[in-house]
């Protein structure tokens, strides 16, 4: 009976922290109208638009790089945890006027303990639903900066 509830506690927080994330609704996300996709709470920007595929890291690296937009040039990729924000955000309807397309695509993200991957999120069914990142051979990149 321990074990379950420990379990059933453990399942539930990712439900509780994405809801925290997005109370009742409110728009998260705010179209600049540059391209620029920004969290309202973070200041956290994207990049609505999306590379082309790239199979190499260093290909992918040097787009971020060179990428100007909305006046910026330091964009990045994203980390795993940024990437599961913006699902989260739009998974509950919160990303108010902003239209990011095909989040569920293949990325380039860098992650801390695995390093820069490509890879995509695929839905897990453990513990009532989530996202587990996936690697895959190529990915577009989506940048964003701070």
């Amino acid at each position: 009976m321990k074990k379950f509830i420990i379990v059933c506690l453990f399942c539930l927080f990712p439900l509780v922290s994405n809801q925290q994330l997005a109370r009742a609704g409110a728009p998260q996300l705010k179209d600049l109208g540059n391209g620029i996709c920004q969290h309202v709470k973070s200041g956290l920007m994207w990049q609505i638009g999306k590379s082309k595929n790239f199979t190499e890291e260093s290909e992918a690296r040097a787009y971020a790089d060179k990428l100007e937009l909305g006046g910026y040039s330091d964009w990045r990729f994203p980390t795993m945890d940024e990437a599961k924000i913006l699902l989260s955000i739009y998974d509950l309807k919160s990303n108010g006027d902003c239209n990011i397309s095909r989040l569920k695509s293949k990325f380039w993200l860098d992650a801390t303990m695995e390093g820069t991957q490509a890879g995509k999120f695929e839905p897990n069914d453990e513990c009532g639903g989530g996202y587990e990142f996936v690697t895959k051979g190529k990915g577009a990149v989506r940048t964003v900066r701070k």
